[in-house]
C-alpha cells in the first residue's frame, strides 16, 4: 500500500469512527480565545475566573465566536436536529445561566494553559428536552498556542444522574416511613442552625415520642406496629408546614425542625399535633383501631446555653424526657 493510499485509509477509518461514535463529538475552532486573552491582558486582569464571573457578557460573546467545524451523528441525535447546518445555525443562540458558569471555568482553565476540561451540566434540545450531560474539551498539543482545533465530546448521562439522585434519596430516607433518617435529620439541623446564625433568625426543634408504642408491638406484632408507625409519619407530614423538616430519629421517636419559629410558636404547633392525634384512629385491622398520644420536648435557638448542634439535640431530648417523666401526653419547653 502506498503512503497516499495508507493516509486515505487512515482518514476513512477515523471518519468512520467519528461518525458512528455513540458519544456526541464536535470539532471546533477555539481561536477566539486568543482574542479574549489579548482583551484580558489589555485590562491587566490577574484573576481570570473572577473577572469573567463579573462580566458574563464577555463570556457569552466569546462562546458565540467559537466556530463549529464538524459534528457527528450522535450530536445531531442528542440535540434533536436533522442536519449539521441546523445544529451550527442554533449554536450559541441560547446560553443558559448554568452554562455560563461552565464556560467561565472552561475558558479560565484553557487560558491558564490546561489542555483538558471536564464538567457536568444540564442542556436542552431543540425540542426542549432536558438532558444531564458530561462535557469534555481537549486541545491537541500541536494546537495549544493557536486554539484552532478543539475536540469536544458531550455524553448523555441522564440515566446515570437519575440513578445517583435515587441512591442519594434512598440514603437520606428512613426505609419504613420515607421521612429523613437519623443521620440526615441531624445534617439538616446543622444546615438550619448555620442559616439561623447567618440571618439572625429563630428555629425550634421538637423531639417526639409516641407514647406506649411498645404495647402495640407486643399485642399485635411488629408488622402491625410498622404499619402504625408509617401512618404516624404520614400524619406528621400532613399536619405541618411545607418548610418544616420531619425525620424519624429512631424507633418510635421523631424529630421535627421548625425554621423561622420561636419556641412559643412551636408549642402552639405541638398542641395542634396533639389535638390531631387525639381525634385520630389508627387502624390495626378492619375493625380494630388504636389511639396515639404524643410526648413532645421543645427547645429553641438561639439560646445562650446552646453552642453546638449536639447541645440543641440534647436539650430537646431532655425536654422530651421531662414530658415522659411527668406522665406522658405532655409538652415541655426548655
Amino acid at each position: 500500500m502506498t503512503i497516499g493510499r495508507y493516509r486515505n485509509y487512515q482518514q476513512e477509518k477515523f471518519k468512520l469512527i467519528f461518525e458512528n461514535s455513540p458519544i456526541a463529538i464536535w470539532e471546533e475552532d477555539f481561536s477566539i480565545l486568543l482574542k479574549l486573552k489579548k482583551y484580558l491582558m489589555s485590562r491587566k486582569v490577574v484573576n481570570i475566573h473572577q473577572y469573567l464571573t463579573r462580566n458574563p457578557d464577555v463570556v457569552k460573546r466569546t462562546f458565540r465566536g467559537i466556530k463549529v467545524l464538524d459534528v457527528n451523528r450522535a450530536a445531531l441525535k442528542l440535540y434533536g436536529v436533522e442536519t449539521k447546518q441546523q445544529l451550527v445555525a442554533n449554536f450559541g443562540k441560547v446560553i443558559r445561566p448554568e452554562m455560563v458558569n461552565v464556560l467561565i471555568s472552561e475558558f479560565t482553565d484553557l487560558l491558564e494553559g490546561k489542555r483538558y476540561f471536564e464538567a457536568e451540566f444540564k442542556t436542552l434540545t431543540s425540542k426542549g428536552k432536558r438532558y444531564d450531560v458530561l462535557l469534555k474539551v481537549s486541545i491537541p498539543k500541536e494546537y495549544q498556542d493557536s486554539f484552532s482545533r478543539a475536540i469536544v465530546t458531550i455524553q448523555d448521562i441522564s440515566d446515570q444522574k437519575k440513578l445517583e439522585r435515587h441512591l442519594r434519596k434512598v440514603a437520606q430516607l428512613d426505609s419504613l416511613t420515607q421521612l429523613y433518617n437519623h443521620h440526615t435529620i441531624v445534617e439538616r439541623l446543622e444546615a438550619e442552625v448555620l442559616r439561623s446564625k447567618r440571618y439572625g433568625s429563630s428555629l425550634s426543634c421538637m423531639m417526639i415520642d409516641v407514647d406506649h408504642f411498645k404495647i402495640i408491638n407486643d399485642k399485635y406484632g411488629h408488622q402491625k406496629g410498622d404499619t402504625v408507625i408509617k401512618r404516624v409519619a404520614q400524619t406528621f407530614r400532613r399536619s405541618l408546614r411545607q418548610v418544616d423538616i420531619v425525620g424519624r430519629y429512631g424507633g418510635d421517636e421523631f424529630f421535627i425542625i421548625l425554621p423561622e419559629t420561636k419556641a412559643s410558636n412551636a408549642k402552639i404547633a405541638a398542641q395542634r399535633l396533639q389535638t390531631i392525634f387525639a381525634s385520630k384512629e389508627f387502624f390495626i385491622r378492619s375493625h380494630v383501631s388504636v389511639k396515639m398520644a404524643l410526648s413532645i420536648g421543645i427547645c429553641g435557638y438561639p439560646d445562650e446555653d446552646i453552642k453546638e448542634v449536639k447541645d440543641l439535640i440534647a436539650k430537646a431530648d431532655q425536654a422530651l424526657y421531662t414530658a415522659k417523666h411527668e406522665g406522658r401526653n405532655r409538652i415541655v419547653v426548655l
